[in-house]
């Protein structure tokens, strides 16, 4: 459109793109909705906010230890020792109640010893 007897300016410069993926990217615009360069300026804010993310938590770590500079943590203490121990596990119940006499749960071997040959 012209306008006074000016002429529209047209950009000097060589596109990067090619006409096939200028078409490409047209064509994922309307049909899928995916926009390449929206795309790319969303991997670069993305990095951004990584980046300010990083910062961030270095900042909290400092305040952190500012605000906390009075705080001194416990010692490590010794770790504890590990010993093998020959002991049962578990203490089993005896089958004799407990107010009898040892006597009576005494087998008759242990009472009156083994007969050896003929005696």
């Amino acid at each position: 459109i012209k306008k006074n007897g000016e002429l529209p300016e047209v950009s000097q410069e060589k596109s990067k793109l090619g006409l096939g993926e200028l078409y490409e990217r047209e064509y994922l615009k309307k049909a899928t909705g995916y926009d390449p360069d929206a795309a790319e300026k969303q991997s670069e804010e993305d990095k951004l906010k990584g980046e300010m993310k990083m910062i961030f938590a270095s900042l909290c770590g400092k305040l952190d230890a500012l605000s906390n500079y009075h705080f001194t943590p416990r010692p490590v203490g010794d770790e504890a020792e590990v010993r093998a121990v020959t002991v049962p596990a578990i203490a089993m119940e005896e089958v004799m109640p407990l107010h009898v006499s040892d006597a009576r749960g005494a087998a008759p071997e242990e009472i009156y010893g083994k007969k050896r040959g003929r005696d």
